[in-house]
């Protein structure tokens, strides 16, 4: 009960703060870590067709914050900051201020504000870093963690640094989840620079690639490139597979009434698989074998990278606000995609109108 009350102090008290902070810089008070981009690309503008089985009454859902339906990629640059530290949330900053160059959304600096930056110089240890080698850094508190945003928007940063950069290191969290060191072993990438918990590391020069989109947005070409360099090496034969993910292991997004669904998919010939059962190779292969893929929205739905040209996408979605940033992926991988609004259930899960189901699945096996 107290710790919760302080944390959300501490969250008023950072919002508090990072409007300040906002109202400074717009006055000239405060101006942002300088910068100079050293590698820039014209952006890319984007417009998605609507779902196969598209109703006009969702139209306003697919026009709202999380759409994704029409935007653009970002100019691709490569930022090169002097004097900086980084901490291992990926968080960069200068005395005590932060950079927007490293966060996914402006709106976190608010979270990673002074007080932050202060926790960071009382409690961990600077570490000078060795001012010959390029540090190249492509991870933030989201990817660190979870797999969608480290797929779809760290790995793509990688990729763009590699042709950016001369000889890069990549900056990681110490012990990252095994679905970063995997990726990255799958890629070839061996340069790694990792950041301790008890510290926080110092840099003369260190280079800040920019995101390839904004947060649910997708950069076609270099999605289709990491796809290529996933599968290069993969010997996994291209099948004509149905694959239906469950997420009933998962503490949430799951479909609270899945047993009727899990008979359908079977009689119809689906493999149900648990993906956290399977090793990230196992996961390459297993999609590599599929055109048919079927899940409720959640980070599952990533591995429709690895599938084959003109899969199907069948996305069980929440109908309140669904954020369909894998319709975005979906299209971006020139896939085709339906979708199925969903009641929500407790704890963020939802129920799913059985008949409705099979009868979308029905429509989607005889395309």
């Amino acid at each position: 009960m107290i710790s919760r009350v302080v944390n959300k102090g501490m969250y008023f008290i950072n919002r508090a703060l990072g409007s300040f902070r906002d109202f400074l810089e717009r006055k000239g008070i405060i101006k942002e870590i300088p910068y100079k981009i050293t590698c820039s690309k014209p952006r890319i503008q984007y417009e998605h067709p609507y779902p196969l089985n598209f109703r006009e009454e969702d139209k306003p859902l697919f026009h709202s914050e999380h759409s994704y339906k029409s935007y653009s990629t970002t100019d691709e640059c490569l930022f090169e900051m002097n004097d900086v530290c980084v901490s291992i949330d990926g968080i960069v900053f200068q005395k005590l201020k932060t950079s927007t160059r490293g966060l996914p959304h402006p709106v976190f600096r608010n979270t990673y504000g002074w007080l932050y930056v202060i926790g960071q110089r009382l409690f961990r240890k600077r570490t000078k870093t060795d001012a010959s080698v390029s540090y190249v850094l492509t991870f933030d508190h989201w990817s660190k963690i979870n797999y969608y945003h480290w797929i779809v928007d760290s790995l793509p940063r990688i990729l763009l640094a590699k042709k950016n950069s001369t000889d890069p290191v990549f900056l990681l969290p110490e012990n990252p989840p095994h679905f970063i060191t995997a990726s990255l072993k799958e890629l070839g990438i061996e340069k790694v620079r990792f950041i301790r918990k008890n510290e926080y590391l110092s840099f003369e020069k260190l280079y800040v690639q920019q995101y390839a989109a904004a947060p649910g947005q997708h950069h076609k070409l270099l999605l289709a490139e990491l796809r290529s360099a996933f599968l290069q090496k993969n010997t996994s034969p291209v099948g004509t597979g149905k694959i239906y993910v469950s997420r009933g292991k998962q503490a949430v997004r799951k479909i609270a009434n899945e047993d009727p669904l899990l008979e359908i998919v079977k009689k119809e010939g689906f493999r149900v698989v648990y993906f956290e059962d399977h090793t990230l190779a196992e996961q390459i292969a297993i999609m590599r074998t599929a055109r048919i893929l079927v899940s409720s929205h959640g980070a599952n739905m990533t591995n429709m990278l690895f599938m084959p040209e003109n899969a199907t996408i069948f996305e069980l979605i929440r109908n309140d606000q669904p954020n369909f940033c894998y319709w975005s992926m979906s299209n971006s991988l020139r896939y085709n995609y339906y979708y199925q609004l969903c009641q929500v259930a407790d704890k963020d899960n939802i129920m799913v109108d059985v008949e409705e189901f099979k009868n979308n699945l029905q429509e989607i096996l005889k395309a």
